[in-house]
């Protein structure tokens, strides 16, 4: 399978960098999976979203955001992130 660097971070953290198959997010006009090979593309998440992906290892993972932008280029997904969103219960 085909995979791409997802890389998730803060001015002040990263959150997540490494291979996945697949993500999930929720922009401001609607929701964007991305594989790999995706076009370039640039987009703003909807705020309070929740970033879902796939690893490269078969693990799942989800990381709730306050808001933040995302772009994918060479291969690479970049999402810069404001922080995390701990408003959940």
């Amino acid at each position: 399978m085909d995979s791409f660097t997802l890389k998730i971070l803060s001015d002040k953290k990263i959150y997540h960098k490494g291979q996945v198959l697949f993500c999930t997010l929720m922009t401001i006009e609607g929701s964007l999976g991305i594989k790999a090979g995706h076009e370039n593309c640039l987009a703003i998440l909807s705020p309070g979203s929740t970033i879902e992906f796939s690893t490269s290892k078969g693990k799942n993972g989800q990381i709730s955001i306050s808001q933040g932008t995302m772009s994918f280029d060479n291969n690479t997904c970049t999402i810069i992130i404001d922080e995390l969103n701990t408003d959940e219960t």
